[in-house]
């Protein structure tokens, strides 16, 4: 990337893409929110593995930047090095913790895996949703060793 030298990891989640199904944390196309310091701005880059004219382009596309006033308690910069658990490892997990709640609620569909970091994780985190916050399965895996920190 180089819109900003001091660029930090905020957030990494699929995206959807006509013709292609996000299933067990694959994804077609995927959201990176970068934010930088010094610029007080954030964007969205998104990668996507083929080009669907008008919009999705295949390869990296960056967004228009947007005000940013920098971390907070509720999200925190990711530094790249610290996970090792990608989104495959980090659904298979949250999946067999889920077990028991998805049988009982097979009607409930996959809704969000995304990673992020914020103080009360202490380091990144993937948080995989299933439903919606009120009424759903939410399970958050340590993106640096692959373990559950809690589910509902």
């Amino acid at each position: 990337m180089t819109w900003a030298s001091d660029a930090v990891l905020l957030e990494l989640k699929p995206a959807e893409l006509t013709g292609f199904k996000n299933e067990a944390g694959k994804a077609a196309m995927w959201e990176g929110t970068f934010g930088s310091r010094s610029l007080h701005a954030q964007k969205v880059e998104t990668y996507a593995i083929v080009t669907v004219l008008p919009s999705v382009h295949k390869g990296v596309t960056a967004g228009l930047k947007q005000p940013w006033g920098g971390e907070t308690q509720n999200a925190m910069a990711i530094d790249p090095a610290s996970f090792k658990i990608d989104s495959d490892a980090a659904y298979q997990t949250a999946s067999q913790d889920a077990a028991a709640w998805l049988k009982k609620n097979p009607d409930k569909p996959l809704t969000s895996i995304i990673l992020g970091s914020a103080a009360k994780f202490h380091g990144p985190v993937w948080g995989v949703l299933w439903g919606d916050k009120k009424s759903g399965y939410i399970v958050y895996v340590d993106a640096t060793n692959g373990k559950v920190i809690k589910g509902k």
